[in-house]
């Protein structure tokens, strides 16, 4: 980090900062157990590291052209138990990491990000803005 910019955070009046990471895992196209394991090798080093936030690609959990299989109850099942398994591991740590997946509400699919903090999924949100072609 450049000397000037770590003296201008220092100086802030609370005097800390936050550290931010955007992960990247690679991700294989419905494997949901294989993702959550690689995105939690990410979260757990975002704690080694003293992360506060770090954020995952939308439908990390399941691949993004997994089309037809977002709808399948296994998959969508799979998406949940990953989203507890992960957020188990926030538990204890001051690290929220923002992980997109599918998500079955009132009948619809979303394509959403879940928030995980303190051990538990504390939120999320459905994206907003979607393509014209028919994947979610």
């Amino acid at each position: 980090m450049d000397s000037e910019l770590l003296a201008a955070v220092r100086t802030r009046p609370e005097g800390r900062y936050l550290r931010v990471a955007g992960a990247v895992p690679r991700v294989r196209v419905g494997d949901v157990a294989t993702n959550v394991e690689r995105i939690g090798e990410l979260i757990d080093r975002a704690v080694a590291e003293q992360v506060a936030l770090v954020t995952f690609p939308e439908l990390s959990l399941c691949g993004y052209t997994i089309a037809d299989l977002g709808a399948n109850d296994a998959v969508l099942h799979a998406v949940s138990a990953g989203l507890t398994t992960l957020a188990a591991r926030t538990a204890g740590t001051a690290t929220v990491a923002v992980v997109g997946a599918p998500v079955r509400s009132a009948g619809k699919l979303f394509n959403a990000a879940a928030v995980l903090a303190g051990g538990g999924v504390g939120g999320g949100t459905a994206k907003k803005h979607l393509p014209p072609y028919r994947q979610f």
